[in-house]
């Protein structure tokens, strides 16, 4: 079978465009975040009572390569914290402590990760904690659970 004129010009046209394609989509991969346009983030402030024995937990998802500022504060009791994070390959505690003041810090992780806040009130008494974060998180959810 002999390939003429027109179809040794198609075939070139056609590995042209693949390849370029395929130069666009490794490009894509490597720097995904030039074809996402991100909308500013509103901060968000989380404030709840949490009695004595109560668990309380967030979780926000936090963008790859953004930041977000986060604080968290306890009044009227002696709360157990814990900061820890899920990535989807580990996890890991970040922080585990009583929190009787705050806590407060910058998450900036590599790739987009899930992290979970979590509040045990361990004293007597209620107490009320606030979480505020801003910057590059999708969501916040809250869950509660009792102690035993």
């Amino acid at each position: 079978m002999k390939i003429g004129k027109p179809e040794v010009i198609i075939l070139s046209l056609g590995l042209l465009i693949c390849t370029i394609l395929g130069l666009i989509g490794l490009w894509a991969m490597l720097r995904p975040d030039i074809f996402i346009a991100r909308e500013p983030q509103i901060p968000q402030k989380l404030r709840f009572p949490l009695n004595p024995g109560e668990e309380r937990r967030a979780t926000a998802y936090v963008v790859g390569g953004g930041a977000t500022q986060f604080s968290s504060t306890a009044e009227g009791g002696s709360v157990n914290y814990r900061l820890k994070l899920d990535d989807g390959h580990s996890g890991s505690v970040l922080t585990e402590t009583t929190l009787e003041v705050g806590q407060s810090g910058t998450l900036r992780p590599r790739h987009g990760t899930l992290y979970e806040w979590s509040w045990l009130n361990r004293s007597s008494r209620p107490a009320s904690i606030t979480l505020n974060l801003k910057g590059d998180f999708d969501l916040v959810r809250q869950t509660r659970k009792d102690a035993r």
